[in-house]
């Protein structure tokens, strides 16, 4: 199953602005992400460790240990 179909059109969604921070290491977190159009890195400092298209899904463990 593809996480784009399965969260498309989802109550809630945000639109993120190229340049826009989603969220910084330490916050507590309380959502998870899904990439639904566009991409997404993900940075520790100024490093790009990973890049989540659409379908990736990102912040999950937030919904296990906050």
């Amino acid at each position: 199953m593809n996480a784009v179909n399965l969260f498309r059109g989802e109550e809630g969604s945000k639109v993120y602005e190229p340049g826009d921070t989603v969220f910084t290491s330490g916050e507590t977190g309380e959502h998870m992400f899904v990439v639904l159009k566009g991409k997404i890195d993900i940075k520790i400092g100024d490093r790009v460790v990973e890049t989540v298209e659409p379908g990736g899904i990102f912040g999950e463990l937030a919904m296990v240990d906050k």
